[in-house]
């Protein structure tokens, strides 16, 4: 449920920190702490959205929910106007989803 959570959030635009601060709040900061194996007042400043944690502390804290954050090549202009007119690439929450399980995204 918390995963679905985070990814639903993802794809309406919420960020990353605000949608893992939601989930985490909701079972417990000591809870999920002792579950990714650090520390909670590590776990707050990681969701606080004044910082800019790591990639690596970012994929730590969504390795719970089966999840991972990467980087993924986008088309460039001229692949992207071959693409039907009001379709293009949602790299959102399945462009998650896609790294860690190796699903293609859909296209809408």
């Amino acid at each position: 449920m918390s995963r679905e959570f985070l990814m639903a959030s993802i794809d309406e635009g919420v960020a990353i920190q605000v949608a893992l601060a939601r989930v985490v709040h909701a079972m417990g900061v000591k809870e999920f702490a002792a579950k990714v194996r650090m520390a909670s007042p590590n776990v707050q400043r990681a969701l606080n959205p004044r910082h800019n944690p790591t990639q690596a502390t970012i994929n730590r804290l969504l390795r719970p929910f089966r999840l991972r954050l990467s980087l993924a090549a986008t088309r460039d202009r001229s692949t992207s106007n071959q693409i039907e007119s009001g379709r293009r690439l949602q790299y959102t929450a399945a462009a998650i989803q896609v790294l860690s399980y190796g699903v293609r995204p859909t296209i809408r």
